[in-house]
């Protein structure tokens, strides 16, 4: 907070008598009254002679009211050998420097920065002070929105984690296709297997490319009328170069308002070499940490995975099938409401914070993302 600055012989103050200069009293005054939002004429042992305030909050902290005590008597104990070497450099031909000090006050602390100058005579300094409030306050801010900007990117990493390894870990063979080139953006393990395919050659391949050529009109009405409705059937179809016929369901989403589908396919019959691990959606979904429920149009529990239970202090999944997911979700008659309105104009909502209410009585601060599925 310290600066450099070359002191000039020529400024005064309020006074004539107490400040002489080539410059009118007057003028000198207001350009001294301007430069800061509060001045000081000391004297050389640091006693207050003078002072002009421009800055209105300050003259209410009392720094008007300061005429005839010791300047370094007006600061907090830490801010004083600050105060003494300012006093003690102003004679100096080297340049004077800017010095943030305190000021202590009943409405709380006041920063300021103080340049500390002589008036031509070595009985005669001047201390030329800006508040430091407004930038405090500033970097304050400032500092809250990095710190939350981390914590999202943290929470954002963590999501994408947690996609990662569902997405890989299922045995469904499930695509991400761009809405608009209809291009593949990602393929899991299960999809490749499926389709006998390398990652590299099927990302960025139209999608219509892995069903047969008689097959590939139909596919492309099925993702036109899942980009249009919700509950629109699975389509039959047969992959390309294979004699496997296949169940294909297509869902919209939105991420970042790029639309994109997801597209599930489910073999009609099973294929050798298609399934290379028993692990299935479910049973990923069940042993994760995260808490995961899935809930019909009413928002009734169909299922929930074990997190989800012990969240809501419930004794067994039982006894949350059938309830309402608002008897332990949400503020009353504000979050769920949101939540669902979100779902219902933008098919999936991520990291919105609300709470969750235990059947015992405890409350936790928590983060909801959901999605609508699609009907099968």
């Amino acid at each position: 907070m310290d600066k450099t600055i070359a002191s000039s012989p020529h400024l005064a103050f309020a006074r004539p008598d107490a400040a002489p200069g080539a410059l009118s009293a007057r003028v000198a005054a207001s350009l001294l009254a301007a430069v800061g939002d509060v001045a000081f004429i000391l004297a050389a042992d640091g006693r207050i002679l003078d002072v002009a305030v421009s800055q209105g909050d300050l003259a209410n902290h009392g720094f008007a009211g300061w005429v005839g005590e010791r300047w370094m008597d007006t600061m907090t104990v830490e801010s004083r050998p600050k105060a003494a070497e300012m006093l003690a450099a102003a004679g100096s031909p080297e340049p004077a420097r800017w010095r943030q000090v305190t000021h202590p006050a009943a409405g709380g602390d006041v920063p300021v920065r103080y340049l500390v100058m002589s008036l031509g005579t070595p009985d005669r300094l001047v201390a030329i002070g800006r508040d430091l409030r407004g930038a405090a306050a500033t970097q304050q801010r400032l500092l809250q929105t990095q710190q939350a900007l981390e914590r999202d990117y943290i929470r954002l990493r963590q999501a994408e984690t947690r996609y990662r390894m569902l997405f890989d870990m299922a045995s469904d063979a499930i695509l991400v296709v761009d809405a608009g080139s209809r291009r593949i953006r990602e393929a899991n393990p299960a999809a490749l297997r499926l389709l006998d395919a390398a990652a590299d050659t099927l990302v960025g391949a139209p999608v219509s490319t892995i069903v047969d050529p008689h097959d590939r009109d139909d596919l492309v009405a099925h993702l036109g009328a899942a980009e249009a409705a919700d509950d629109v059937a699975p389509v039959a179809l047969r992959l390309n170069d294979r004699a496997v016929d296949v169940r294909i369901d297509a869902k919209l989403f939105r991420q970042a308002r790029s639309p994109s589908l997801i597209v599930r396919i489910e073999a009609v019959e099973p294929v050798v070499g298609a399934r290379r691990h028993e692990a299935t959606l479910g049973d990923v979904v069940e042993r994760m940490p995260d808490s995961f429920v899935l809930v019909d149009r009413d928002l009734v529990v169909l299922t929930a995975n074990a997190a989800f239970v012990e969240l809501t202090e419930m004794p067994s999944i039982e006894r949350l099938i059938g309830a309402r997911l608002g008897a332990w979700l949400g503020r009353p008659g504000i979050d769920l409401e949101l939540i669902v309105a979100q779902l219902r104009e933008h098919g999936s909502v991520r990291n919105v914070a609300t709470i969750l209410r235990g059947a015992a009585g405890a409350q936790a601060e928590i983060e909801v993302s959901g999605v609508v599925a699609p009907r099968r």
